[in-house]
């Protein structure tokens, strides 16, 4: 059948088919394709539609996997309880013995220092019991030094009682860091000594004992204030008796106190306040001309409060009448041994001159002070007593700005009382009528808190 273009859609019969107008009526056989496309709108036939392109289909993007989560990395196993441990079980030992030695003791100290290093650097993963875990570290630290300065003075009573109070602390520490383990005997023993379980560390200001300025010297006597409703620094008031040969209790009243590594031998212990005498061998780090130094203060009751205290070679103090370091100075007249308003003048002077030697109390000057003239010093049948008197100077200024040099006949050591001290100064007539003069002593570079004297 030929057809004008089948391919495209136009089905009339082409002029050259043999059946194109061979119908009876002189048509096309069959369908009239011209009428019928002269019928349609267009009045051509449509074009073939063009085949839709088969899309492409976009591959499925493979899925990206999920990060695997890194596994969190175990915690590093804890060291500081097996080191409580070890600090235990030799606390217990020397607790129990009659008496512990220097070489004994410092092991202990040794464990405890590593075992709170290493806790502080684990304290996070203890919980709420961590602070109390904390102090009783601390505190054990504290009765173990106490221990040992002891033991290097021989006194075997503070030793040991110190020694089990470290025990308990310790026990009480390690029932806190593996609670259910079984108390061993030494907590039963230091419940028997009357031990409080509750644990305070107090605070401590240490000061001079004349002048009360945030400064000491070796072999000058301090003072050591504390709070008793805090942590009370003595059960009982006592005060210190000096042995035959003068030397004073690093004991009183169950008292002790830690200055620098090295025990203070003691004066006086109440609840608020403790006297005592710095330590003569006490140097500062490095041997420098100043440093600070730890104190300790214990009780045999477990009490303990610790503070720090600044320390010079030469820390001059004038010792007051109120005690306090300020108003009028602690002073005689070195004739009559008499306070009060002076004269520049004294006739009951053996000598010809009758000029007014003043007896002036001090601390802080003899451990450093040079006594580079010897001639000077003063002979006595117990020995020689050091004169640094070319050391020191006595500033002398009234109320109308008026400064003097006072002459310094003597500066040392009193002797009937550790750590005290006197200047012999003399009244020049140039303060006579002055009324209120205040005193400063200059010493190593230093001047001490000013005091006054009333001179008529």
């Amino acid at each position: 059948m030929q057809f004008v273009n089948s391919v495209g859609g136009d089905y009339r019969l082409a002029p050259s088919s043999a059946y194109k107008l061979a119908a009876t009526d002189g048509k096309d056989l069959g369908c009239d394709f011209g009428a019928l496309y002269a019928a349609l709108p267009a009045g051509e036939p449509n074009p073939a539609p063009s085949a839709s392109p088969t899309p492409t289909p976009s591959p499925s993007p493979s899925p990206s996997p999920s990060p695997s989560p890194s596994p969190s990395p175990s915690p590093s196993p804890l060291v500081s309880p097996q080191l409580l441990s070890n600090a235990l079980n030799r606390a217990t030992t020397l607790a129990a013995a009659t008496s512990a030695s220097v070489a004994q003791i410092s092991p202990l100290l040794t464990e405890i220092e590593q075992c709170y290093s290493a806790f502080l650097n684990e304290a996070d993963r203890f919980g709420p019991s961590s602070g109390e875990i904390e102090r009783g570290l601390r505190a054990s630290l504290y009765f173990a030094r106490a221990a040992m300065a002891l033991a290097e003075k021989q006194s075997n009573a503070g030793v040991q009682n110190r020694l089990q109070t470290v025990a308990y602390r310790l026990e009480q520490s390690k029932n806190l860091m593996t609670p259910n383990t079984t108390a061993t005997a030494s907590i039963q023993t230091a419940h028997a000594s009357g031990l409080n379980p509750t644990l305070i560390i107090g605070n401590v200001d240490t000061r001079s004992g004349a002048s009360f300025a945030p400064v000491l010297a070796p072999a000058s006597i301090g003072v050591i204030l504390g709070d008793p409703a805090q942590s009370p620094l003595a059960v009982q008031t006592s005060r210190a008796e000096p042995s035959a040969n003068g030397t004073l209790p690093y004991m009183l009243a169950g008292v002790s106190v830690t200055f620098g590594g090295q025990a203070a031998p003691l004066l006086s212990v109440s609840a608020s306040r403790i006297t005592f005498l710095v330590p003569s061998a006490y140097v500062t780090a490095g041997q420098t001309d100043s440093g600070q130094a730890e104190v300790i203060v214990t009780l045999q009751e477990g009490y303990v409060s610790r503070g720090t205290a600044s320390v010079m070679k030469v820390a001059p103090a004038l010792f007051t009448v109120d005690g306090t370091g300020a108003g009028a100075a602690l002073a005689l007249n070195a004739t009559s041994l008499t306070p009060g308003t002076f004269n520049v003048t004294t006739e009951q002077n053996l000598s010809t001159d009758k000029r007014t030697r003043l007896i002036v109390y001090t601390t802080g000057l003899s451990s450093g002070a040079a006594n580079s003239q010897t001639t000077n010093d003063v002979s006595t049948k117990g020995g020689v007593i050091a004169n640094f008197r070319e050391s020191v100077a006595v500033e002398a200024r009234t109320r109308d700005g008026r400064v003097y040099q006072l002459p310094v006949e003597f500066a040392g050591a009193m002797g009937s009382v550790a750590g005290l001290e006197q200047l012999n100064i003399i009244l020049i007539p140039e303060l006579s009528g002055a009324g209120t003069v205040d005193l400063t002593v200059i010493a190593g570079g230093q001047r001490s808190n000013s005091a006054t004297i009333s001179v008529r």
